[in-house]
């Protein structure tokens, strides 16, 4: 797929990715069509997966607090087998992490 948008949208010059697999996928795929990352295009993803820091070049991504996420999510559904409904809206912040792919 990130072959094709490159194809069909020459123009595009950076892509952000709901994850990281999918971002680490595309650099590696960047690798084997020879596009420079991230002189012709910038990948970013999401969650800051511990293999984006060795990805070559590194992967800028976006980290959240997963653990701090989980704990919220089992806290809600505890509350909701105990019979409190619970619609919570939680910002729970994010940090940029800016490495070589960006």
């Amino acid at each position: 797929m990130f072959a094709r948008l490159l194809d069909q949208h020459p123009d595009v010059d950076g892509v952000f990715f709901c994850n990281d697999d999918l971002a680490q996928g595309a650099a590696l795929e960047a690798l084997r069509l020879g596009v420079a990352i991230p002189e012709r295009v910038s990948l970013v993803g999401f969650n800051d997966l511990p293999g984006s820091a060795h990805m070559v070049p590194r992967l800028t991504s976006i980290r959240t607090p997963r653990e701090e996420v989980g704990q919220r999510a089992a806290q809600v559904l505890l509350g909701l087998l105990d019979g409190i409904s619970q619609h919570p809206q939680v910002d729970l912040g994010f940090e940029l992490v800016v490495r070589e792919s960006s």
